[in-house]
């Protein structure tokens, strides 16, 4: 071999960098995150007016601050796609109590029944989540 010639250098192999393993902590959403994830996707189903057959409801509503606020209107039977969080606020927040009052043989009152009344409702067709928030016929009841 000729001490002249240049030898031919293999180039130099760098690894890859690696990327670190994310822990368990690392890959899970917080609840917040989670929530409005869930909040915010879209889901289709019937406005159903409880009052007033071909009744209109409208409202304004904003869950988060980052979203803003948004003016709703909804006609009795008609199939909308709207947040998951408008279609639970109609089923699980539209309600109005209805008070009666129990009293003894002396006249006094002993406790009050309060029974929810749904005013409207969010019928679901395309998603099953909404089952756990149908309007239901709960009744409270309180000492006075």
């Amino acid at each position: 071999m000729n001490t002249n010639q240049e030898i031919e250098k293999t180039p130099e192999v760098t690894p890859a960098p690696v990327e670190k393993k994310r822990t368990r902590t690392q890959i899970k959403k917080s609840p917040k995150e989670l929530a409005f994830e869930r909040d915010t996707r879209m889901v289709k189903g019937r406005f159903r007016c409880h009052e007033l057959a071909g009744g209109t409801i409208r409202f304004h509503f904003r869950k988060y601050k980052s979203i803003p606020l948004k003016s709703y209107e909804f006609i009795d039977g008609q199939v909308y796609e709207i947040p998951y969080m408008i279609a639970e606020h109609l089923s699980k927040n539209c309600w109005y109590p209805v008070h009666s009052y129990l009293q003894d043989e002396n006249g006094k009152v002993h406790s009050k029944v309060g029974q929810k009344v749904s005013r409207c409702s969010f019928e679901p067709l395309d998603f099953v989540e909404m089952a756990d928030y149908r309007p239901s016929d709960i009744v409270t009841v309180e000492k006075i």
